[in-house]
């Protein structure tokens, strides 16, 4: 071989394999970007897609999560029904860790509250729902009972009155508005309201006057007289059923048997 050709030879072969690496670099680029858009297409939705899907799932846990709180919200009332006030409260505040402002649950938690007679705990969740609603009378009735319980007697009006505002014809507000009134010393205004919680309450007023709250009242003459007239009433209507005799026995018995079940006024549910 000519030696002056050998130079020309080593540049063409170095020219051919740099030609031959940039083509393969250029392939492997192309073939590369090609899977990636074959790989996006393949695993992911449209953005309109995605949007509607990711709603779809949420509007199905929302669902699955009202379902479970009604459902135990349920167990809390047929517990509280049984008896069982501390699994009711462990019921209850469960639903509250997923829903804090439930107010169906709130309400049963204020009232296991009072029954358990943490009174204190009970004002604070009526207050709370007071927040939420300010134009419910039983809310403002329970909140009204609680704060009697504590002797809080000027609030304990201002709440029962807000809550009879609310609701004049509810018997059970118009009593326990009586009982804030009569440990207030307002002797005068609590026997209003105990007479109108008699109209609407009837002989019930027998057992709910034995309230200690109405002691200040109890030997006033107006009492005195409601009391009486609603035992003739219950006498009458009793011997109209042709049971004499067991009726005047249990007329009779009102004013002592009923003192045992020592109402201290109620609750609205």
């Amino acid at each position: 071989m000519n030696k002056s050709l050998l130079p020309l030879i080593i540049i063409l072969g170095v020219i051919v394999l740099a030609t031959a690496v940039l083509v393969n670099i250029r392939d492997a680029r192309t073939a590369a970007a090609s899977g990636s858009k074959t790989g996006d297409t393949s695993i992911s939705l449209s953005p309109f897609e995605e949007e509607q899907g990711a709603h779809v799932t949420k509007k199905k846990t929302d669902e699955e999560v009202k379902y479970q709180v009604n459902r135990i919200l349920l167990q809390a009332y047929n517990a509280l029904e049984r008896g069982d006030v501390d699994q009711a409260e462990n019921q209850v505040k469960t639903i509250l860790i997923f829903e804090p402002e439930n107010y169906d649950a709130l309400s049963l938690l204020g009232r296991i509250f009072y029954l358990k007679r943490k009174f204190k705990s009970a004002e604070a969740i009526y207050r709370r729902l007071i927040i939420l609603n300010s134009k419910d009378p039983a809310i403002r009735n329970n909140l009204g009972q609680t704060l009697l319980k504590q002797q809080k007697y000027q609030r304990a009006v201002n709440e029962l009155t807000a809550a009879y505002k609310l609701k004049p014809d509810s018997g059970v507000i118009s009593l326990n508005l009586a009982s804030a009134l009569s440990q207030e010393g307002d002797r005068k205004l609590s026997l209003y309201y105990f007479k109108q919680a008699y109209k609407l309450l009837g002989k019930r007023i027998l057992t709910a006057a034995h309230t200690p709250n109405l002691d200040p009242v109890r030997n006033n003459p107006e009492f005195r007289k409601i009391i009486a007239e609603a035992r003739a009433k219950l006498l009458s209507k009793s011997n109209e059923g042709g049971k004499a005799d067991t009726s005047n026995q249990k007329a009779n018995k009102s004013g002592t048997d009923e003192q045992d079940k020592n109402t201290s006024g109620e609750l609205e549910q």
